[in-house]
């Protein structure tokens, strides 16, 4: 069972964790009748290198699979595509999927409000995630200078210290 699902996120928060700084993107797509409500909680240095900043709105690629899939990550600087094997996991009207890396860490969960998740997934199922994440670097110079995106990369860097800072 494979499920490939298309969104567009943007960084809403930073959050420092003891092996993983990470952002919080929600997302919230329509296509037709189809609602697809979530969020993705993702290593801040698993985005593409270029993109890491928050004024962004993030093309992302899910693909879920109940099949056996070789853990990877490969980060460019414009796409990042990581495969995860992931617990499925349920609370209350809430699914996700808690996605673990090959030294069995979690760096990341994608929660589902909108039932996006495969019915054949249930509570406690192992699956397989791959994420693509692309920088749409294009985009970005229709609104911004080259000069003004370094300096939103350089103020997300400021961002990050300060709150390991704050949290340190």
């Amino acid at each position: 069972m494979n499920k490939i699902i298309e969104v567009e996120g943007k960084i809403e928060d930073i959050v420092i964790g003891e092996n993983y700084d990470s952002v919080y993107i929600p997302f919230y797509e329509r296509e037709g009748d189809e609602i697809i409500d979530g969020s993705l909680m993702y290593p801040i240095e698993l985005l593409p290198k270029k993109g890491r900043y928050s004024v962004i709105v993030y093309p992302i690629n899910f693909e879920l699979r109940g099949v056996e899939t070789e853990l990877d990550q490969n980060v460019g600087n414009n796409v990042s595509v990581c495969t995860f094997s992931g617990r499925t996991v349920e609370k209350g009207r809430s699914r996700g999927v808690r996605l673990h890396d090959d030294s069995n860490q979690t760096p990341g969960f994608v929660t589902d409000q909108s039932e996006f998740l495969p019915e054949e997934f249930e509570d406690g199922d192992e699956c397989f995630v791959t994420i693509e994440v692309h920088y749409p670097y294009e985009k970005q110079l229709e609104k911004h200078s080259e000069e003004r995106i370094e300096e939103f990369r350089e103020r997300f860097k400021n961002d990050v210290e300060d709150i390991r800072d704050m949290t340190g």
